[in-house]
């Protein structure tokens, strides 16, 4: 049970309902969403970093994403969250060609 709730905090699911809060935010226009996908993404970030400080500092990007959407930047907001994008995409690409 453990481990399964390990993989779920650290792994994709964590990941990917990040991402989907973070463009929910962006399409709803609501920050909050935002806030809780920067949230969600500590985890497997914080678990990432051991690699690369840029990979443990993705949580602010969805963070100054949150804040564009509160200032009404909906631009802003989308350039800020493809870093965690590519990132996201890199990641699944790598382990689906192991």
């Amino acid at each position: 049970m453990v481990d399964l709730l390990i993989q779920i905090f650290l792994g994709w699911p964590a990941m990917i309902l990040s991402l989907a809060l973070a463009l929910a935010g962006i399409l709803l226009k609501k920050p909050g969403l935002a806030v809780i996908s920067a949230i969600l993404f500590v985890a497997p970030a914080w678990y990432l970093s051991n690699y690369s400080i840029f990979l443990g500092s993705l949580p602010f990007f969805l963070l100054v994403s949150a804040q564009a959407i509160s200032r009404n930047k909906t631009l802003l907001a989308i350039l800020s969250i493809i870093p965690v994008v590519v990132v996201m995409g890199a990641l699944g690409y790598v382990v689906l060609n192991q």
